[in-house]
């Protein structure tokens, strides 16, 4: 692997991290779909998906949603 998205995503499994996600915007990925959007953008956490116990302007209580780790 020597592609920079290669070289993250394997960042990303040796950390326990299930994607990224960018707090600002509510905006989250896993590995297996990794930016989706317009790339990988400035300011984009190592993030794990879990069920959000607060709803978001993105969310609901229950959705499953990539939170920053830490």
């Amino acid at each position: 692997m020597t592609d920079a998205e290669s070289i993250i995503i394997e960042w990303l499994s040796r950390i326990g991290a299930d994607g990224l996600c960018h707090e600002d915007s509510e905006c989250g990925c896993g590995i297996d779909d990794l930016a989706p959007c317009d790339g990988i953008q400035k300011g984009c956490q190592p993030a794990r998906l879990l069920a959000a116990t607060e709803p978001g302007d993105c969310y609901e209580i229950g959705d499953f949603v990539y939170f920053k780790m830490g």
